[in-house]
C-alpha cells in the first residue's frame, strides 16, 4: 500500500483525532497535489491532512483516522466510486468530489456531475474541476469544503437556465 501522509504528526500519529482530520483521495498525482493544496487554502493550518493515491489506500487510511471530509476525484482503477463514498459515509466522512469527468463545458458538466456523482453516487458535493480556470468554481470548492469540514450543508451551483438535454 503506498500511502501518502502529508505531516508529521499524520505520519507518526494514525489515529483517532476527531473533526480536523482531511483525507485527500486521487490516483492521479499531479491532482493529488493540486487538491492538497487547495484543500490546505480552504481550511488552513487547524486540520491534520492525510493524502492517498487509490481508492483502496484512502479507504486504509480513512478506517484509522476517521476523517471529518474527504476531497475525492470520481474515477479510481481499484474501486468503484459509489461503494467508495458509501464506506467513507459509514466512518462518518462527508465526501466532497472535485472532478472534471462530465466534461463538456461549464452548466453542462456541473449539472451532469451533480446528477451522477451526487444523486447516483452519494456523494455529498460534488465541484466542476474543470471551471477552476472560472472563478466561480474555486469560490464554490472553498466555500464547500469549509461547509462540510463544519458539518454544514455546502453551497448549491444555480443554474441561470433551464437545459432539457439533461
Amino acid at each position: 500500500m503506498n500511502i501518502n501522509l502529508s505531516s508529521k504528526i499524520a505520519q507518526n500519529n494514525l489515529r483517532f483525532k476527531g473533526t480536523k482530520d482531511v483525507l485527500i483521495v486521487d490516483h492521479k498525482q499531479n491532482n493529488l497535489d493540486y487538491n492538497y493544496r487547495f484543500t490546505m487554502d480552504a481550511l488552513g493550518t487547524d486540520y491534520t491532512f492525510y493524502r492517498a493515491g487509490s481508492g483502496k489506500d484512502g479507504l486504509e487510511i480513512a478506517k484509522r483516522v476517521k476523517p471529518a471530509l474527504t476531497v475525492s476525484c470520481y474515477n479510481f482503477n481499484d474501486i468503484n466510486p459509489k461503494k467508495f463514498f458509501e464506506e467513507l459515509h459509514k466512518l462518518g466522512s462527508k465526501v466532497l468530489v472535485l472532478s472534471s469527468y462530465c466534461c463538456d463545458d461549464g452548466d453542462r458538466s456541473r449539472k451532469a456531475g451533480k446528477k451522477l456523482i451526487e444523486d447516483s453516487a452519494g456523494a455529498d458535493k460534488y465541484v466542476y474541476g474543470g471551471g477552476f480556470k472560472e472563478k466561480g468554481d474555486i469560490n464554490m470548492f472553498f466555500k464547500s469544503v469549509k461547509a462540510l469540514a463544519k458539518g454544514e450543508k455546502p453551497p448549491e451551483y444555480t443554474f441561470p437556465y433551464n437545459d432539457s438535454k439533461l
